[in-house]
């Protein structure tokens, strides 16, 4: 007969928490039937989720201009929500830019869930948790911020309250930024934002002395292309919310008509195909025509002048028949060379193409060779000007930085030859001419002014209203940089002397900007302190 056998006293032990555990699982069954059955609300709870961070932009010298910072949403499920007037009343004692009427619409709404708030920072999200509240949830996310503020602000740009990139350089380099990320390292840009805030504070001076209505100004690196400062005035703050921006149609990426600034590519392209000479002079007295239209010059000269003053008068006289000289074919194929025509030359949101007018006889040809009809940004515009700065060949611009060493991405233009000459003309019109006012101490500016009078709707252009530009290359001993600086709609001031040319408030400020940035580059400092010392000799 078989043996019972009484169980031992560890098996009898587990059998009982067996029994236990089977019973505690029904009472939560339990009590969760009860709670779906009546409607009683969850408690609070955070909706862990990992943050998606965009990479950090930095500048040249590794300044912070964006950055991404660990935040919360704020969000609310309508249906656990008794009092929606009382949970916003609660929410806005934590959070007073809550908008409690808003919160309350949306509670109120029959959405599984809504959001309330976004950008909360860790201690705020914990001083609503502590609240209590039923209904109320978070999702962890991410806020970009801008440190500098809105200096540089227009540049880089901003995201919407989605997180998604909508201007600047934070939507024209959204994959390179995705990229960075993805790699665990920030973006690393050309921009210098020593040269960027001067270049900002200069022309919000200008505006203020000129009342213009906007001013932009653009300082590449005319061996490298590397762009130092983007900079667009009135400033706009990234950190502010989107209704208090200002309009951003105002930029260094717009398209414009850019006058006279155009006049020195006519020049050479005529001298480099030997279509003129250095001793060629101009009568500019007398009015040039081209099919029915009549060219003259407000100014002209009481004897014909060489091809040099002629440039250093800005005559529209000559250059309209330089570029008559030159065609329709090789004017454009001029305009391509220069990276004037073509998509935009840098990644910014916005940024528009070259516009070449219908129609190319001879007016039109000898307007487009002074600068009147093709619409340029000022960008490619200084990219234009590099060619000026050493052997004839042109550097496309970048934000990026260039490693010593790289080989220059260089674009040959003109010979050598011609771009010598051009500067001993630019130098002339700064010495002698319309930009005499660009003079800065120790730097020997060369450069051109450009007084663009704006076209109106109704076809006529406005005397009246004016894009005043100044294209610098310097210094002119050892060219290095190229600037360009524009003033919408400047008025005649003191200040300016009573005028609103380009000559009268572009070129100063250009003058005004190369100075304050000249110690934040590679120059010749001994020089420039030497020849200040010697201007401020009585």
């Amino acid at each position: 007969m078989q043996a019972i056998v009484e169980p031992a006293p560890a098996g009898r032990g587990i059998r009982i928490l067996a029994i236990l555990v089977l019973v505690l699982f029904a009472a939560l069954a339990a009590r969760a039937a009860i709670l779906a059955l009546s409607g009683a609300p969850p408690a609070a709870v955070g909706i862990a989720q990992p943050a998606v961070l965009r990479a950090d932009l930095v500048d040249r010298n590794g300044a912070l201009l964006a950055t991404s910072l660990p935040s919360f949403e704020l969000y609310a499920e309508p249906r656990w929500i008794k009092d929606p007037a009382a949970t916003a009343q609660a929410l806005s004692t934590v959070l007073p830019q809550l908008d409690k009427q808003d919160a309350i619409a949306r509670m109120q709404s029959n959405r599984d869930a809504v959001r309330l708030a976004s950008g909360l920072t860790p201690p705020q999200r914990a001083a609503v948790h502590d609240l209590g509240l039923a209904g109320i949830s978070f999702r962890q996310t991410a806020t970009r911020f801008y440190p500098n503020g809105a200096t540089a602000g227009r540049l880089i740009g901003r995201l919407n309250a989605e997180g998604q990139a909508i201007s600047g350089l934070e939507r024209g380099l959204d994959s390179e930024i995705a990229a960075a990320s993805a790699a665990g390292r920030p973006l690393a840009l050309s921009i210098d934002l020593r040269v960027q805030h001067a270049a900002e504070a200069e022309l919000g001076r200008a505006l203020a002395l000129y009342r213009a209505k906007a001013g932009m100004a653009v300082v590449l690196d005319a061996r490298t292309g590397e762009a130092l400062a983007l900079a667009s005035v009135p400033l706009s703050d990234p950190n502010a919310s989107l209704s208090s921006a200002p309009p951003v149609e105002w930029t260094a990426a717009a398209a414009f008509e850019l006058g006279s600034t155009i006049k020195p590519f006519t020049v050479a392209a005529a001298l480099d195909q030997q279509l003129t000479r250095l001793e060629e002079r101009f009568d500019t007295k007398a009015p040039l025509t081209a099919n029915g239209a009549v060219i003259r010059d407000p100014f002209p000269a009481a004897e014909p002048v060489p091809l040099a003053q002629a440039l250093a008068r800005s005559s529209n006289v000559a250059i309209g028949a330089l570029a008559m000289r030159l065609g329709a074919q090789r004017q454009k194929a001029l305009f391509e060379a220069l990276g004037l025509a073509g998509p935009p030359p840098l990644p910014i949101a916005g940024a528009q193409s070259f516009v070449l007018p219908p129609g190319q006889d001879d007016a039109a040809i000898a307007a487009n060779g002074y600068g009147r009809g093709p619409l340029f940004t000022l960008i490619a515009l200084a990219s234009a000007y590099t060619a000026f700065a050493d052997d004839g060949a042109r550097v496309a611009p970048t934000l990026a930085l260039v490693k010593p060493g790289d080989p220059a991405r260089r674009l040959p233009v003109f010979s050598a030859a011609t771009a010598a000459a051009m500067r001993a003309m630019l130098r002339q019109a700064v010495e002698e001419g319309t930009g005499a006012r660009a003079a800065a101490p120790g730097l020997d500016m060369a450069g051109k002014t450009g007084t663009s009078e704006k076209l109106q709707p109704n076809g006529r252009y406005d005397p009246d209203r004016n894009l005043a530009l100044f294209a610098a290359v310097f210094p002119g001993y050892a060219p290095r940089y190229v600037m360009i600086v524009a003033l919408d709609e400047p008025q005649r001031t003191q200040a300016s002397g009573g005028l609103a040319t380009g000559g009268a408030v572009a070129a100063p400020t250009a003058g005004r900007i190369a100075a304050r940035i000249a110690p934040f580059l590679d120059l010749d400092t001994a020089r420039i302190a030497a020849d200040l010392a010697q201007t401020a000799k009585p």
